[in-house]
């Protein structure tokens, strides 16, 4: 093309006219410094720090606990969400990364001569990485699920278009009686002891990509059965499931949505995990990123 049809006079009404396509006709080898308009996507992007970025309508929104850092040469913003709130988009529209965990389940109460219940199930965990998560311009709600009291699932947490499971709570333990199931949830709670037959509680189902399912009780030592975790399933000896590490809240490794286990104690604020017998699941905790 010649340069008279790209760089217009300099007056009032002059412009330059940008190479546009789609966000598929992207250069196959874009370098440093590329501008051009995005028609899907409706706005002049640039490559920079190796990905597109939007130039134009520059992104701002508050809500939350807001913070940045830099990690491997691009610079963060982020909004931690520790409660229910809003989430205020006031211009344009990019994607994020997020994370979304609900909160954890309560341990099984207990029954008959004190018999133990099982542990709570690990609230819904959910990742997610270049998407609008279905939000809009103005004021989203974002609901952080509240971790359950004992015998009581957590709660789910919602942004957008993404809903992570509250955690499954364990089983009531029985004697002379049988053990109860744990309950299904975001990862399933343990099964509560037993005596009579059918004896042990069996554990609680997990949600398919967001947790394990809870362990069943055993009936000889009648150990309560543990809680699912969101990266691993618990031991049939009372220890929870495993939870996951993600670094997308500032940059270093914390682990959220453990299963709740015979030395775990609550479960923590902000943290998804369920909890020991008789005590109380960890709430849950959004967080949502994007470059700047």
């Amino acid at each position: 093309m010649a340069l008279s049809k790209i760089l217009q006079n300099n007056t009032s009404t002059g412009y330059i006219n940008l190479p546009a396509g789609t966000t598929a006709q992207r250069p196959s080898s874009p370098v440093a410094g590329m501008i051009r308009f995005n028609t899907t996507l409706g706005f002049t992007e640039e490559y920079r720090s190796g990905a597109w970025k939007e130039i134009s309508n520059t992104f701002s929104a508050t809500g939350g606990i807001e913070s940045t850092y830099t990690s491997g040469s691009i610079n963060y913003k982020v909004h931690t969400f520790l409660a229910s709130a809003i989430f205020t988009i006031n211009n344009s529209l990019v994607v994020f990364d997020s994370l979304i965990i609900a909160g954890g389940g309560g341990g099984g109460a207990s029954g008959g001569s004190g018999w133990q219940g099982g542990h709570g199930g690990a609230g819904g965990y959910i990742t997610t990485s270049g998407s609008s998560l279905g939000l809009t311009l103005g004021g989203n709600l974002i609901t952080v699920g509240a971790g359950g009291a004992a015998a009581t699932n957590g709660t789910n947490s919602i942004i957008g278009n993404q809903t992570a499971i509250g955690g499954g709570h364990g089983g009531q333990g029985d004697y002379p009686g049988a053990g109860q199931a744990g309950n299904a949830g975001g990862s399933g709670g343990g099964g509560g002891q037993g005596y009579n037959s059918p004896g042990p509680g069996a554990g609680g189902a997990g949600t398919s990509g967001q947790g394990f399912a809870g362990a069943s009780a055993t009936s000889a030592p009648y150990t309560p059965g543990g809680g699912g975790g969101s990266s691993g399933t618990p031991s049939t000896g009372g220890a929870g499931g495993a939870g996951t590490s993600n670094l997308i809240r500032a940059g270093s490794a914390v682990t959220y949505a453990s299963g709740g286990g015979a030395s775990t104690g609550a479960g923590g604020a902000n943290t998804g995990n369920g909890a020991q017998n008789l005590l109380t699941g960890g709430s849950g905790i959004i967080i949502i990123r994007y470059a700047i």
